[in-house]
């Protein structure tokens, strides 16, 4: 794993990382806010990319990102064979912006902030069922 790229795009970090396991490719990772977690990648339904990851970064050399959360994708896949210039920090780091992007749409926020009013409800039924 070697750090390639850190900036900040509309208020989001993203990280682009080069993986060398596998041969060249590199994974684009995007901050979450707090209020953003959940527990599977999958329920983003993120459509600028596949998302395959959400969790912390805190194994990356040279980065200080205790406490963030990021979702994250990979370019390791039979499409990205087809596609080689996929692979690369430069294609990466613009689909870290293009699933930005997607993040500030409302219906992701509305998918979002749909879990955060329905949780206390949740939880509030199942305290007075007690």
């Amino acid at each position: 794993m070697k750090f390639k790229r850190d900036f900040v795009y509309k208020g989001r970090r993203c990280i682009v990382i080069e993986m060398k396991q596998l041969g060249n490719y590199c994974n684009g990772y995007i901050e979450l806010k707090p209020y953003e977690i959940s527990k599977n990648y999958d329920d983003y339904k993120i459509k600028a990319d596949e998302m395959t990851y959400l969790g912390d970064l805190r194994n990356v050399e040279g980065l200080d990102i205790k406490g963030i959360n990021f979702i994250g994708f990979d370019s390791i896949h039979y499409w990205n064979d087809q596609h080689p210039e996929s692979k690369t920090a430069n294609y990466v780091a613009n689909t870290c912006k293009d699933v930005v992007k997607e993040m500030r749409s409302l219906k992701f926020k509305i998918r979002v902030l749909g879990w955060l009013i329905i949780l206390p409800f949740h939880l509030l039924s199942k305290r007075w069922k007690k």
